[in-house]
């Protein structure tokens, strides 16, 4: 990308290198150059004659209402064509005829240098305008040949004569020799032009040379991250307005859990781990495509299209770059990398907006595991938009389903969780991958003060009722959420549980952790979420004494399975019973997962064996006193 401020100067330098660079060249490949030259020639002179001919072949069928098909059947519509091409015969243009394949031979349709009708006589190619007929058939692409070898004839056009979209015969028009000597001759005077000029111009190259690198040296300066040595956020700030997105496909990589290498090893192993990511990337990429430093640990992609990398071949060049991430010793340590990818980029407003698109991806990403690519894809009508979700949040459209964490003994309900529901188009909708489009701002924060609100009027209804909220730790470090839950009357506080969600994004630990110390003090019961999905747990259990540990259910789900899920399902229950914590098995999917955590101790489970997510009028129904007030 050019620069603003030195658009003026960087133009003239550009355009003195581009003359050296087509000096060298020409003077290297004259001759190579000269036929590339003979071909533009030729086309201008010889083009404009072709084109009258074949356009006179379809004013002549129109004005006789008659098509290509009609030529092979009617010899005086044959005739008087044959008349009309005698009209193009000069000194320069030899021969004019039409031929047609019949089985694997070609055959006049029409020669109007014969003295009797040539319909269906044999038509004998030379040698080398055999495979230029069958390139045509092909592709039904007009072309021409030099026939540098014939004193007679110069250059020879092969055009496709087609009828609902079938070829049905190709026109032949010869150029006679002289015609190529006048062209030989003009492109020997361009040439000596083209010669005469770049000695002129040598001299200013050689400034250009010197005014182009302490350009670029300058260029290098302001825009290069000093860590890493790709670009910085300067650089997106100036090329932002200026990029065509149709040309790129964007992309931000994420190294997963870098907060964590940094905090364990240091800030020094953490830099030696950027530098040598940044190299992964520009060996694995192009020159043409663009690397910028997003974030701390997050690199922005601008991947240039061409032929050689379409919207469908940009994923195997990814998973390339995964694999080289994955494979790489990153100073004694392995790391993984998440990628958003955005391909559409021509349907986004701006490169912002490309971007964010390819951040929701890269969300994605992360929250489905980590170490993988994830492609941006276009909402689709039943889903929520940002103006949609800020609708539903402010007329309070949402509902909850609630879902009975069971004792895997006795199949008591110990407790029902609450999970939010978006109504939307007469759908109930998860919310969990809208809740980031908001996430951090006011309105998760008001989301968030709604659900606690509308759960707490539930349990002043249906005093039996005890139920947990999922929190995050973005409720947990927001002063405003925290003061309701410290405001709820004691009773409620004794049926109302805590589970706090898996994020690493948290950044204020101690914040965090006062919070939950003052909720414990208020006698809120903590539950620790999807535990064995990442780090932030290990913080709740050495800083936040939890009540209930709930096992993440991507271990649980192959406890029956898989004998490490089930050694791992062991440990953890082990190491949070000493801890004093109950534990809870989630996405508990049959009778058999249910043995084999009683097994191994574990005395609670939730999932679809015991009852998926349901609207609270089903648990109602379901107990057997009907007095709830």
């Amino acid at each position: 990308m050019i620069l603003k401020r030195e658009k003026k100067n960087i133009i003239f330098i550009f355009f003195l290198f581009l003359l050296m660079l087509v000096y060298i060249y020409i003077y290297t490949f004259i001759p190579k150059e000269e036929e590339k030259l003979k071909d533009n020639i030729i086309k201008y002179t010889t083009r404009t004659s072709v084109n009258i001919i074949k356009n006179t072949i379809s004013f002549f069928l129109e004005d006789n209402n008659a098509s290509l098909n009609d030529l092979f059947k009617d010899k005086s519509l044959r005739e008087k064509l044959a008349k009309v091409f005698a009209y193009f015969r000069t000194d320069k243009i030899k021969y004019i005829f039409i031929i047609y394949k019949d089985k694997n031979k070609y055959r006049y349709l029409l020669d109007p240098e014969s003295t009797k009708d040539s319909y269906g006589t044999l038509f004998i190619p030379f040698e080398k305008e055999v495979e230029i007929l069958r390139s045509l058939e092909r592709t039904l692409k007009e072309t021409y040949t030099i026939n540098s070898k014939l004193k007679t004839l110069g250059i020879t056009y092969y055009i496709p004569l087609e009828e609902n979209d079938k070829l049905k015969a190709i026109l032949i028009v010869d150029f006679s020799f002289e015609t190529l000597e006048e062209i030989n001759s003009l492109v020997r005077k361009v040439k000596d032009a083209i010669l005469g000029l770049m000695a002129f111009t040598f001299g200013l190259i050689i400034i250009s040379i010197f005014m182009f690198i302490r350009m670029f040296l300058i260029r290098k300066k302001i825009f290069e991250d000093t860590l890493t040595k790709v670009f910085n956020r300067k650089y997106l700030s100036e090329i932002e307005h200026h990029i065509d997105l149709r040309d790129y496909i964007v992309a931000i990589v994420d190294i997963d859990f870098f907060k964590h290498i940094n905090d364990t090893y240091g800030h020094k192993v953490g830099d030696e781990i950027l530098k040598q990511f940044a190299n992964v990337l520009k060996e694995n990429l192009r020159k043409d495509d663009i690397i910028i430093r997003y974030g701390g640990e997050e690199f922005l992609l601008l991947l240039k299209r061409d032929r050689n990398l379409t919207s469908s071949r940009v994923l195997i060049v990814l998973e390339r770059l995964l694999e080289a991430i994955r494979n790489t010793d990153f100073n004694n340590l392995k790391i993984t990398a998440s990628f958003g990818v955005n391909l559409d980029t021509d349907k986004a407003r701006n490169l912002n907006d490309a971007i964010k698109k390819a951040d929701l991806a890269l969300y994605k990403a992360k929250k489905e595991g980590r170490n993988k690519i994830e492609i941006y894809t276009e909402k689709k009508d039943e889903e929520i938009s940002l103006s949609d979700l800020k609708e539903i949040i402010e007329k309070d459209e949402f509902t909850f389903f609630f879902q009975p964490v069971v004792n895997l003994k006795t199949k008591k309900v110990l407790y029902y969780e609450s999970l939010l529901r978006f109504k939307f188009k007469n759908q109930l909708i998860p919310p969990f991958k809208y809740i980031e489009m908001i996430k951090g701002t006011f309105l998760y924060s008001k989301l968030s003060r709604k659900v606690i609100e509308k759960n707490i009027d539930i349990l002043n209804k249906y005093k039996k009722l005890n139920i947990s909220i999922n929190l995050s730790p973005f409720d947990l470090i927001n002063d405003a959420t925290v003061m309701v839950l410290l405001d709820v009357d004691e009773n409620i506080v004794k049926r109302l549980k805590l589970e706090i969600i898996e994020t690493e994004d948290i950044r204020d630990y101690k914040k965090l952790r006062d919070n939950i110390l003052k909720l414990k003090s208020k006698g809120f019961q903590i539950a620790l979420d999807d535990f064995g999905k990442g780090y932030i747990n290990f913080f709740y259990l050495t800083e936040v004494p939890a009540n209930f540990l709930k096992i993440d259910g991507n271990i649980v789900k192959d406890i029956h399975k898989s004998e490490n899920h089930y050694i791992l399902c062991k440990n953890i229950s082990n190491f949070a019973k000493e801890m004093g914590m109950k534990v809870i098995a989630e996405f508990v999917e049959n009778e058999e997962i249910v043995q084999k955590l009683l097994e191994i101790g574990i005395e609670y489970g939730q999932g679809y064996y015991f009852a998926k997510p349901m609207p609270l009028i089903e648990i109602i129904k379901e107990w057997k006193d009907e007095d709830f007030s």
